[in-house]
């Protein structure tokens, strides 16, 4: 958890609030064998799909639709799972599908070299954003875009963080954050710059 002073922590509870992990995006490899036969793997796996037809990595697809998260076994043995809720999540579950490969792949030995890769935070706004004239604001600061004819979100990317934060009227997230702290440091960024509805 960050350690912020009293008048950071009130700025982020005068303007933002619910700030949540909402998806970890990690990755691990397999212990044993160089290659895996990911077409044995798709045929004898439930919920997976073979990828080798579209593109050059050949890999696995395996999807748990309880918890919404996407597992991604290459040809290599690595493997990258997409959806999680935190870093524990996404550890359990790259466990579960190895156990599940090593059923089949009796070579497997288990997990190694798990990281987390980046996550995305989502929050939502005390009150209602007016984008245009926070876009202004932005500017003055950022290279913030703003095209509400394609995207109702408000993009600022924060190159010192290496985060991007989009903007909608009431909530918004943060995405690539490397670090808990980050995504705290980005919403300090950006919250005297919010021009609110009705100021």
């Amino acid at each position: 958890m960050l350690m912020t002073s009293n008048v950071e922590t009130m700025t982020l509870d005068e303007n933002f609030s619910d700030l949540r992990t909402v998806n970890v995006v990690a990755r691990a490899r397999l212990a044993g064998p160089r290659r895996l036969d990911t077409k044995l793997l798709a045929s004898r796996l439930r919920n997976s799909q073979y990828g080798g037809d579209l593109t050059n990595a050949r890999s696995v697809t395996l999807r748990f639709p309880l918890h919404s998260t996407v597992v991604k076994v290459y040809e290599s043995g690595s493997m990258v799972v997409v959806g999680a809720r935190s870093a524990s999540s996404a550890r359990s579950t790259l466990r579960a599908v190895a156990r599940r490969i090593q059923r089949v792949l009796r070579d497997v030995r288990g997990l190694e070299g798990f990281r987390v890769v980046h996550t995305v935070w989502s929050f939502k706004m005390r009150r209602a954003i007016d984008r245009v004239r926070t876009y202004e604001r932005l500017c003055e600061r950022f290279f913030p875009s703003y095209e509400p004819e394609i995207n109702t979100a408000l993009t600022v990317p924060l190159e010192d963080l290496r985060v991007k934060a989009c903007l909608h009227k009431r909530s918004g997230a943060v995405f690539g954050v490397k670090r808990d702290r980050d995504a705290y440091l980005a919403l300090q960024l950006i919250a005297p710059l919010l021009v609110y509805v009705g100021e």
